[in-house]
């Protein structure tokens, strides 16, 4: 009897390795710990205020309709296995489609501005492989930072997407 329920786990540990295979290793490991930073009350689904949570720690208020819409892409309960499924739905390639860098960019905006220093927060404490001060600070200095450390959300928009850099 015990070598029956060994055999289902086993099985559905197979289908769930599917999603896995699509990303390397570094990458997965990455995402779970996006996942587990998200999943603020740590019961392995991300819902509604976990969503909350993190838009508020970002320093982006969200509405109940806009989060209701991001719940609605996913086809049932956000686990991380639900959330690596959705990614490798919408990734091409090696890079995100434009409209996904212009949602992720948006939500750090502000009246039109990116507040840098609160982007550098989140990319030099998260992450496996967190950028340094040094190589942001080469970055910002290229998009063009007014004297309170923000840029222009379009212009930081424009040089991730595809065709960037040239329409001024």
């Amino acid at each position: 009897m015990s070598k029956k329920s060994g055999s289902t786990k086993k099985k559905a540990k197979r289908s769930a390795s599917n999603v896995f295979s699509a990303f390397p290793e570094s990458e997965l490991a990455a995402f779970k710990q996006g996942f587990q930073m998200m999943d603020y009350d740590k019961d392995g689904v991300l819902g509604k205020d976990d969503l909350r949570q993190t838009f508020d720690w970002v320093g982006r208020p969200t509405t109940d309709k806009e989060l209701n819409e991001m719940l609605s892409e996913a086809d049932g309960p956000i686990n991380l296995v639900n959330l690596l499924g959705m990614f490798a739905a919408h990734m091409s390639g090696d890079a995100y489609d434009d409209q996904t860098v212009k949602n992720a960019i948006s939500s750090f905006d502000r009246n039109g501005k990116v507040d840098l220093e609160l982007l550098r927060k989140r990319l030099t404490t998260e992450g496996d492989d967190p950028f340094n001060n040094d190589d942001l600070d080469t970055v910002y200095d290229a998009l063009g930072v007014d004297d309170e450390g923000n840029v222009q959300t379009s212009v930081l928009i424009e040089a991730l997407c595809s065709g960037g850099g040239g329409s001024d």
